[in-house]
């Protein structure tokens, strides 16, 4: 189910930023703000607080989110460890307002979804919940226009499941794709990821 709705709640966690509106208000390349609302999760609370928005390491990227979706996991983790205290969330779709070293596949101002990393850091840089998240480019697909963000944002998590159960867990064997010219291994990803959801 996609979390973030046109409310009040959504418009305070994306200031003026909708995701039924138009996505002018999402921050270019050159003028990121230096801090980001998120909420950090606990066994016992949500917060909404002030972080530092993140850097996209190598072979990552960063997206400024319009809508992301909630799964079991994002609140069933915290309930079994006394000391957790993390931005929850791995699905995410928005803009691309940053790119890594190494990530040739994007540009920046590419609409997108993406599968974040389920690894916690201390700097959060991974959850969901919040105006920015960071994420792996071989994990982050291109949006048609017909594709709303919301729609988008559910689908990360759950393909990727259906995906490992299939092919990994029962040994079925992975479609074939058309030939690609280049050699490139994160061109071939992120062809793959297009191929899927578009």
């Amino acid at each position: 189910m996609a979390k973030e709705r046109c409310n009040e709640e959504s418009l305070l966690l994306h200031r003026n930023s909708c995701p039924s509106q138009k996505t002018s208000s999402l921050a270019s390349m050159t003028n990121l703000p230096s801090t980001q609302l998120g909420v950090l999760t606990t066994k016992s609370s949500n917060v909404l607080q002030t972080f530092p928005v993140p850097s996209p390491g190598k072979n990552e990227v960063l997206v400024q989110n319009v809508a992301v979706a909630s799964n079991p996991k994002d609140w069933k983790v915290p309930l079994r460890f006394d000391s957790y205290a993390f931005i929850e969330g791995n699905d995410v779709a928005g803009k691309i307002v940053k790119v890594g070293e190494g990530v040739t596949e994007y540009k920046g101002g590419e609409r997108v979804a993406a599968f974040t990393k389920t690894v916690r850091t201390t700097d959060n840089k991974y959850g969901a919940y919040a105006q920015y998240s960071v994420a792996p480019a071989s994990t982050t697909f291109p949006l048609p226009e017909s594709t709303t963000y919301e729609e988008a944002s559910t689908l990360p998590l759950a393909v990727m499941t259906a995906a490992i159960g299939l092919f990994k867990r029962l040994a079925i064997p992975e479609p074939s794709f058309p030939a690609i010219t280049s050699s490139a291994h994160a061109e071939r990803d992120h062809y793959q990821w297009s191929f899927l959801f578009c």
